[in-house]
């Protein structure tokens, strides 16, 4: 009996730090097994700490790269956008647009945002001169108003955890998109591209190949995340399939119509296509 007793005893010491390192093995595609540590956000993959990524290696992806929109996809931009367009605006005694206007506006590059927002038939060189003080005012207010969408670092983690490649890819100019992406996300990226001279903007798919060059991957082996129908055009002009989010630019009903793999309420809604 003594020793049944001690042998129940040290069982349950033996699962008792199982349980406290969260060790676990999962089934990876291929039918292998994959030992993995989890840390703090065992089982939370969807978890808000950058740092904390959930299980490293839970799952063996099925894209080597997910490439991710910015505007409307990881942060929400409009606020800052529409005051720097208001001051162009008012600037040239133009009628101002209120934010749900520029978040519809949003898209093709800021030339095209002040395109679309100043009064139809207003002359070339009044909307260049709207686009300038829009550009200085943006230049130095780009982040006062922005936010990450919620869920979004998570997310971010617990694809990194699962070893996969992230990437920007945005109309917004490289000289403010890098430091921008930094800002709200550090080094959680392995190349930003935003346009610049020699660029084509998307939905050209130039962007996509350097940006595939760079990663070392084939189309067939990431996953864009976008938000609008030029995110869909710039994937399939890419060959590459892509997820489609509902809490940017474009209304859900939109966005289902354009041939998307999906279309996700929540970040975490991306892990299953991952």
């Amino acid at each position: 009996m003594l020793n049944i007793l001690y042998g129940a005893l040290v069982l349950a010491g033996v699962m008792a730090a199982f349980m406290a390192v969260h060790t676990v093995y999962v089934r990876g595609h291929g039918g292998k097994e994959t030992r993995l540590s989890c840390g703090g956000c065992a089982n939370q993959e969807n978890c808000e700490t950058s740092g904390q990524g959930g299980c490293e290696g839970q799952k063996t992806a099925r894209f080597k790269a997910v490439l991710f929109d910015l505007d409307g996809t990881l942060l929400d931009t409009a606020e800052d956008l529409n005051a720097a367009v208001n001051a162009g605006l008012a600037a040239y005694g133009l009628p101002p647009r209120s934010v749900e206007q520029t978040r519809q506006d949003i898209g093709d590059g800021t030339k095209m945002l002040i395109h679309r927002s100043v009064p139809q038939g207003t002359d070339p060189d009044t909307e260049a001169a709207v686009f300038d003080v829009f550009r200085n005012i943006y230049t130095q207010h780009a982040s006062d108003r922005t936010q990450v969408y919620p869920g979004i670092r998570g997310t971010l983690a617990a694809l990194s955890g699962r070893g996969v490649k992230l990437a920007v890819i945005t109309n917004k100019d490289a000289r403010v998109a890098g430091p921008f992406v930094r800002k709200f996300f550090g080094e959680r990226f392995e190349c930003i591209f935003g346009w610049q001279k020699g660029f084509a903007r998307k939905p050209d798919p130039d962007m996509f190949d350097r940006c595939l060059d760079f990663l070392n991957v084939r189309p067939e082996e990431v996953l864009y995340v976008g938000d609008t129908e030029v995110d869909a055009a710039f994937a399939g002009a890419a060959g590459a399939p892509f997820v489609l989010v509902s809490w940017g630019c474009r209304e859900k009903d939109v966005l289902e119509g354009l041939g998307a793999a999906g279309v996700i309420d929540s970040p975490s809604g991306l892990l299953q296509f991952v």
